[in-house]
């Protein structure tokens, strides 16, 4: 659904996706510099598509 949000430049389900699983690493005091990269780079994505309209 992600692809779908992103190739039709809707805002995408990062938060509802990442942001839990991201937040329950924090605080376990787990690193998970992957998932944390994506995250960023699917925000700056996003915020570029949207920037446009």
């Amino acid at each position: 659904s992600m692809k779908i949000d992103y190739d039709f430049q809707r805002p995408l389900e990062i938060e509802a996706i990442f942001e839990n699983p991201l937040r329950a690493a924090q605080k376990a005091g787990v690193p998970v510099p992957q998932l944390t990269m994506l995250y960023q780079q699917l925000k700056f994505l996003e915020a570029r598509y949207l920037s446009r309209e």
